[in-house]
């Protein structure tokens, strides 16, 4: 609009199978299967042809079920590398088999980020797998392509993890085992570690 360009764009994204979407538009061996639902309403100065991430600003939502994200190159696959978490190092107490590093399977996540200027801040994130649930918060420059996330990881343990406790302690056994049924993953919560990532997309540093 106007001598001066100005693009401003609301939209809704519905893919059946967020891998082969992902693969149409360029993106080939991101993620497999998957059903994503995604939002926003954002705007940059400029044509609608090249997104000028400097002024860039506006709200975004997703919601995504039944996928799993494949082993990938660190910025590679750019936002989508930030939610794989394979730049995590292997837990030290209870090691899923590297299973970040080949690749998270999720059965439901939801986020939402607001984009000022350019970085979005990530707020309400939340990923369900069958091998634990994520939450990450932070800051990320669209722009420069860098990070300043705090991310939990929340192992999902079975009924296993109290029958190993039972082995040692059966009083403490049974008890654990109610409350794992009714205290939603309390062992789990027991277990969790916290990390941060900063740095860029193509070289994340991650501590514990």
């Amino acid at each position: 609009r106007g001598a001066a360009a100005r693009t401003t764009v609301e939209f809704t994204l519905n893919a059946t199978d967020a891998g082969r979407f992902l693969d149409r538009i360029g993106n080939p061996g991101l993620v497999r299967g998957g059903k994503v639902a995604m939002q926003g309403s954002l705007a940059w100065n400029g044509e609608p042809t090249e997104i000028d991430y400097g002024s860039l600003g506006g709200d975004l939502q997703m919601q995504a079920e039944d996928g799993q994200f494949l082993e990938v190159d660190p910025g590679l696959g750019k936002l989508v590398s930030l939610m794989n978490l394979q730049a995590l190092p292997r837990r030290v107490a209870l090691d899923f088999r590297d299973v970040f590093s080949k690749g998270f399977q999720f059965d439901r996540i939801t986020s939402g980020g607001h984009v000022e200027r350019g970085v979005m801040e990530l707020h309400e994130f939340r990923m369900r797998g069958s091998a634990a649930e994520v939450e990450m918060s932070g800051v990320v420059d669209l722009a420069r392509e860098t990070q300043d996330l705090k991310v939990r990881v929340v192992p999902s343990l079975s009924d296993s993890a109290a029958l190993g406790i039972g082995i040692v302690n059966p009083v403490a056994g049974v008890a654990a085992a109610i409350a794992q049924r009714l205290l939603k993953n309390p062992l789990g919560h027991i277990f969790a570690f916290d990390y941060t990532v900063t740095g860029s997309w193509s070289d994340p540093k991650v501590a514990k």
